[in-house]
């Protein structure tokens, strides 16, 4: 019985690790060698850059 516990939780701790070391191998491959399309497509933003500053008024304060 516990050696089949034993067993499961390598079972899960290797399986975990291994889906971990794909998934950021496959975001590094991406980020490096994906076109600039492709890495903007819908459902793959990962990072938003700001191209315009707009200067908001506050609101209160004394006047």
């Amino acid at each position: 019985m516990i050696g089949a516990i034993i067993r499961t939780t390598l079972a899960v701790a290797v399986t975990s690790y291994a889906v971990g070391v794909v998934q950021s191998s496959w975001k590094h491959y991406f980020n490096k060698y994906a076109d600039e399309e492709d890495r903007i497509a819908a459902g793959l933003i990962n990072e938003v850059k700001v191209i315009e500053n707009k200067k908001t008024k506050s609101r209160g304060g004394k006047k």
